[in-house]
């Protein structure tokens, strides 16, 4: 769920040294943040309401997941063209994540002993705080996710440090060649290689490759485009609910696990090519006040992400102790969204953003470079 270094791009302002940015990419993340947003709802249990419509509803929330791997996809892929330094793109990779993944990890921790829960295993907590592939959610649930980021960019670093970034979308293609046949095998619901070869895979390479025909992408007409994946996300989700029953499973297993990837990365790819042609074609549409709110809580989004949970767990606690009879799931998550999304701008506000622009500006005194166009994650 990372973003980096994009390149100018015709129809946006800029002045000497400040960066213009994919205000299409920043809405998608708004958008992907708020579906994971609104899966975890329903972890207020003091809210519930037995409503299954609601709950349904919220399940498809887990289609923001895939909208981030398909992102990342699209702009490590321009990353990768621009970078030279396996080194430091790995290095600007952990820095992007990790402080704030361990923040928030022990935020939780902390909560956790608050409310008497017992410490992780050593096991998992090791394989937890360095994001190391494991079956187990992660002590930040969300973390699950950022193990299937880190195995992509060991991939580009890869890449890089043999001098052969130009062949990311072989590479990915051919991993999610792999991740197809290994999803279909007899083995392809466990061992060693699930995180390696999950289907996900498959959803990095539509970003890889919306990437690489971006030029055709700009062109393509956004309005259908844009009501097509309105449409399919719902559609796709009644699909998958007839394959996987109550809910659909997080990570993707064998065939089934296919077809959640194949449907939500198509779905979210048409998201991204929508948005994308929409500000190659009308960028004073990006300039309006409805989508520069959405734009920057795009880029406040990894802050939502790693602390929405811990605020819904926060916000039940305050609930259980103010107000003993049960709320209706209706009041809860509007307001339990809300205070989310406020409190994760104004973490992203006073910590994220200047940390991160402290990062970016120590490489730069230290290498003699053309400016780049930066893209905040």
């Amino acid at each position: 769920m990372d973003q980096d270094e994009l390149g100018r791009r015709p129809g946006h302002a800029q002045t000497a040294g400040s960066p213009a940015r994919y205000r299409s990419v920043e809405v998608a993340r708004a958008v992907a943040a708020l579906l994971v947003v609104s899966v975890h709802v329903p972890t207020i249990r003091h809210g519930l309401d037995g409503s299954p419509y609601l709950h349904g509803l919220f399940e498809f929330g887990q289609a923001g997941v895939d909208i981030f791997f398909v992102i990342s996809g699209f702009i490590i892929a321009d990353v990768a063209q621009r970078s030279r330094d396996a080194g430091r793109f790995a290095v600007r990779r952990l820095v992007r994540i990790v402080p704030f993944y361990w923040l928030f990890t022990a935020a939780v921790l902390l909560v956790g002993a608050l409310k008497g829960r017992g410490a992780p295993d050593p096991e998992q907590m090791f394989a937890s705080l360095l994001l190391l592939p494991q079956r187990d959610v992660p002590v930040l649930g969300v973390g699950w996710s950022l193990e299937h980021e880190l195995l992509f960019y060991l991939v580009v670093a890869g890449l890089l440090q043999a001098g052969r970034n130009r062949y990311l979308p072989i590479a990915m293609a051919t991993l999610g060649a792999a991740a197809f046949a290994w999803a279909l095998a007899p083995a392809g619901t466990s061992g060693d290689l699930f995180h390696l070869l999950s289907p996900f895979q498959l959803q990095f390479l539509a970003g890889v490759a919306l990437h690489r025909w971006r030029g055709g992408v700009a062109r393509l007409p956004w309005p259908a485009l844009l009501i097509a994946a309105a449409l399919a996300f719902p559609a796709t989700a009644a699909v998958l609910h007839l394959f996987h029953g109550a809910a659909v499973p997080v990570q993707p297993l064998g065939a089934p696990g296919l077809l959640r990837v194949a449907l939500w990365g198509g779905a979210a790819a048409m998201l991204l090519c929508a948005l994308l042609a929409c500000e190659a074609q009308v960028p004073r549409l990006f300039a309006t006040t409805p989508m520069r709110i959405a734009a920057t809580l795009g880029e406040a989004s990894f802050s939502l992400y790693l602390s929405h949970a811990l605020v819904f767990e926060l916000f039940e606690m305050a609930a259980r102790r103010w107000w003993p009879a049960s709320l209706p799931l209706t009041l809860t998550a509007p307001v339990a969204t809300v205070m989310a999304v406020l409190l994760a701008l104004a973490f992203y506000t006073v910590v994220e953003r200047p940390f991160m622009e402290r990062t970016r500006r120590a490489p730069r005194r230290r290498h003699a470079s053309p400016p780049r166009v930066a893209l905040r994650a």
